[in-house]
């Protein structure tokens, strides 16, 4: 049984299709949330990285902009301008003790001005000894020999000069700063004044927990690097503008650059990150979606393999039902538990028509018994009928000789009669059958005389279709013996015909006779349904109604009903043949 199931499945290419669009339009979906979550990330990790950028641009920006303000305690102490251009211009020689004390005071109220200055140099190209002061240790000594920015004080062609990051090491103590060099007050002054910056607040800044060890904080200044938190002392940003973020490819790896917006003398503030470990980072919420959107698709694959493998079995339930029942075996029925309800419909469907079918074949079988019985019945009555005939013509013509031609008219409509009853035809025009009944009912009239009004009301639609033989027979004769009241002067008895539906004819014929009671009524239409057993209920209106049943099928037959004034309704429906 497993097999054929997963053959079934596996030979639809409805359910195969359906199962690939399913899991294209999962993989498509998990796609698109992968990627809204991968831009999403990545959005969120740059934005950070800009914010944090634009930390340091300040940072940097307020040491820049600070600068000059240290120059104003040279002018606004009395004298100090002037200690100023004496050392500068005039003195040769080590600064004795009071010159020294004054500088000292001078420069502790020029670092002052801003906390992160660690040290500021007084250089002049034509002392013999210039001075560094240390604010932290509030001491000033003879510059050393080896200074590290010594090389690009004599090389300084502008006023001010920023000096790339370095780190110093002065009496024992490590230092590292980036320095600005600025000139000194005074027209006939020559030298520098170079302020050393800590770098501490620039640095932790640069050190946030960004989860990227290749992240570095970058500030280029005259294609020079100022300030890197990282590694990297050259950088080509190719014309990058400010603002603006491109991916650079350098010694083998490719890394995302954003420089800040703002410059304040054509400096260029930016960071550079690894692209792979911004889109690595990026990523990581994508995992998440994808094992969801995999498990979702494993899921939905497992629930439809189930449902599927379970409408299959329904479907291999009914399909094995039809073969039994294509082998003839009617009595066989589809049973068993539909989760589907489409399937248990199908199933009671084929259990009805099984049941139809049959009954329609028993119904045939019986059909063609009662026929072979009724052909012998016939070919029986039709033995030596010239007998009957020619003495039926002998009885018409002494009618004729004696002077009652009213007798001889009965006689020749009794002949006439006779012949219809024993005639080969079995199915006849619905207007042949009426004109039968015409003749029928009027060796009924001519007993009764007019007591019995005969009324047909046929559409003319209806004349177009065929009918078994006889059946209005019996509906005349039970009239005339049951319902028939010879008291009443004004009976009648009427033939209605109409087309009922698409597929069924109905007559009425009713009557103003003695009726029946109801729970007689109820008791005729049971008995009317049951099979005949004998040959001597082979007559009369349950005759009629089997042999209605057995041509026609479905509804077909008699239906007796009572009405509130006397008499009787009876409705008979047959097919529309032809």
């Amino acid at each position: 049984m497993m097999k054929r199931k997963w053959k079934v499945v596996q030979g639809n290419p409805v359910i195969k299709w359906l199962l690939i669009t399913f899991l294209i339009m999962t993989s498509i979906i998990g796609m698109v949330a992968c990627y809204y979550a991968y831009q999403q990330k990545k959005a969120e990790i740059l934005s950070e990285l800009d914010k944090q950028l634009l930390r340091v641009a300040e940072e940097y920006k307020n040491i820049t902009e600070d600068f000059w303000e240290i120059y104003l305690p040279i002018f606004e102490v009395d004298g100090s301008s002037g200690l100023f251009v004496e050392y500068f211009e005039e003195s040769t020689k080590q600064l004795n003790s009071t010159d020294s004390f004054e500088m000292k005071k001078l420069l502790s109220n020029m670092a002052a001005r801003d906390e992160t200055v660690e040290w500021i140099v007084l250089y002049s190209p034509i002392r013999a000894y210039n001075y560094i002061y240390f604010p932290a240790k509030e001491s000033m000594s003879v510059l050393p020999e080896d200074f590290s920015y010594l090389d690009m004080l004599t090389a300084k062609t502008k006023r001010m000069v920023i000096c790339p990051r370095t780190s110093l090491s002065i009496e024992k103590t490590m230092y590292d700063n980036i320095a600005i060099v600025g000139g000194v007050p005074g027209k006939t002054a020559g030298g520098s004044i170079i302020v050393g910056y800590e770098l501490s607040k620039l640095k932790q800044l640069c050190e946030i927990e960004s989860g990227f060890d290749s992240l570095s904080f970058n500030i280029v200044y005259d294609e020079q690097v100022i300030f890197s938190s990282g590694n990297w002392t050259e950088w080509d940003l190719n014309g990058l503008k400010l603002g603006q973020n491109d991916v650079f490819k350098m010694d083998g790896d490719k890394w995302y650059v954003q420089v800040q917006e703002e410059s304040l003398r054509g400096e260029y503030v930016f960071y550079a990150v690894k692209w792979a470990q911004i889109f690595g980072q990026a990523c990581r919420g994508t995992i998440v979606i994808l094992g969801l959107t995999l498990l979702m698709a494993l899921l939905s694959v497992l629930m439809y393999w189930l449902a599927l493998r379970s409408i299959t079995g329904e479907v291999n339930i009914i399909r094995e039902g039809l073969e039994v029942l294509g082998q003839n075996y009617l009595d066989y029925r589809i049973e068993g538990t539909f989760a589907q309800p489409e399937l248990k419909t199908i199933a009671k469907d084929i259990n009805r028509m099984s049941q139809s079918l049959k009954e329609n074949i028993e119904r045939a079988h019986e059909y063609e018994k009662r026929q072979v019985e009724s052909e012998i019945q016939e070919l029986q009555a039709k033995f030596n009928p010239h007998f009957l005939y020619n003495t039926l013509e002998m009885f018409q013509l002494r009618c004729y000789q004696n002077g009652d031609e009213e007798t001889a008219e009965l006689i020749a409509q009794t002949a006439s009669i006779f012949r219809g009853f024993i005639g080969s035809k079995t199915f006849i025009s619905i207007q042949e059958e009426l004109a039968f009944s015409r003749k029928y009912l009027l060796l009924f009239q001519a007993r009764y005389g007019e007591s019995v009004k005969v009324i047909y009301d046929i559409d003319t639609e209806v004349l177009q279709y065929g009918i078994i033989r006889n059946v209005f027979q019996p509906l005349i004769e039970n009239y005339f013996e049951h319902g028939y009241n010879a008291a009443n002067k004004k009976n009648f008895f009427v033939i209605r015909g109409s087309i009922r539906d698409e597929e069924t004819i109905l007559f009425t014929i009713e009557d103003n006779g003695f009726g029946m009671e109801e729970e007689n009524l109820q008791a005729l239409n049971r008995k009317l349904r049951e099979p005949i057993t004998s040959e001597q209920e082979s007559y009369g209106l349950r005759n009629l109604h089997q042999r209605l049943c057995l041509f026609y099928g479905g509804e077909c037959g008699i239906y007796l009903h009572s009405k509130e004034e006397p008499g009787l309704v009876i409705e008979m429906i047959i097919m529309r043949k032809k």
